[in-house]
């Protein structure tokens, strides 16, 4: 992945977009559906596959619980909707349900900011790393 991010012939925008693409659907609720996503989307805005891919997987199952926290957080702050994780909620008239639109909108809005956080840090590093080759090799 090292090779493909810092040596294939893409520009630093379109490493750049792969990367938000990439952290955006890993986020995204897509469940089962973020590989089929990943690979379509990338081919369909001639972004690189495997840079969108190797993003994607930001999800990995140790981050899978501050992913889903932030995102309620976030929801609660979009919608104004408080959200209750009781024993009891949960188990009566399926209260994690009552939470469903809050957590999908709070995990939108995160994946939206996170693509645009990495997106902007990964083109700025590329860039950087760029000028830094091209001085190196002039030099």
């Amino acid at each position: 992945m090292l090779e493909d991010l810092l040596r294939s012939d893409d520009s630093p925008k379109t490493k750049a977009l792969s990367i938000a693409l990439g952290v955006f659907l890993g986020i995204a609720p897509f469940w089962g559906f973020q590989t089929i996503l990943v690979f379509t989307l990338a081919t369909v805005f001639g972004l690189n596959k495997a840079i969108t891919f190797a993003f994607s997987n930001i999800s990995l199952p140790p981050l899978i619980p501050f992913i889903i926290y932030f995102s309620i957080k976030i929801g609660v702050l979009i919608t104004g909707e408080d959200v209750s994780f009781s024993m009891e909620n949960m188990t009566e008239n399926f209260g994690m349900l009552q939470n469903l639109k809050t957590y999908l909108i709070g995990s939108f809005a995160l994946a939206i900011m996170s693509a645009l956080f990495f997106g902007v840090i990964g083109y700025l590093t590329l860039v950087f790393l760029g000028k830094k080759k091209i001085a190196v090799d002039n030099g």
